[in-house]
């Protein structure tokens, strides 16, 4: 039987929860870099629903630097921006539809 130092783990989502969006978006790209590889090629176009693939094609669709600014107003809500991302639907989004997002 495995077990799992719960302690640790919501420890390291605290802090997580603490960094500012830039530095959020910078742990979720390392994090992609080091796994990236063991992610079948199938599963990255597959996202939970309609909503969640309409945002992803949302920000797809925004030159690279436009795209950055859009992820860091979703991760900083209070944060008003000139972007056409609609933030609310992303905070309207259950944690599965938020990891199918990010993944």
């Amino acid at each position: 039987m495995t077990s799992t130092n719960v302690n640790f783990l919501e420890q390291s989502v605290s802090k997580f929860q603490r960094l500012d969006a830039d530095d959020r978006l910078t742990v979720l790209a390392l994090l992609y870099t080091e796994i990236c590889d063991e992610i079948p090629s199938l599963c990255l176009n597959d996202v939970p629903n309609e909503n969640t693939a309409n945002l992803v094609a949302q920000i797809q669709k925004l030159p690279q630097a436009e795209q950055l600014f859009a992820l860091h107003q979703l991760l900083n809500k209070d944060e008003v921006g000139e972007t056409a991302i609609p933030t609310e639907e992303y905070a309207s989004m259950n944690a599965d539809d938020k990891l199918g997002f990010w993944y």
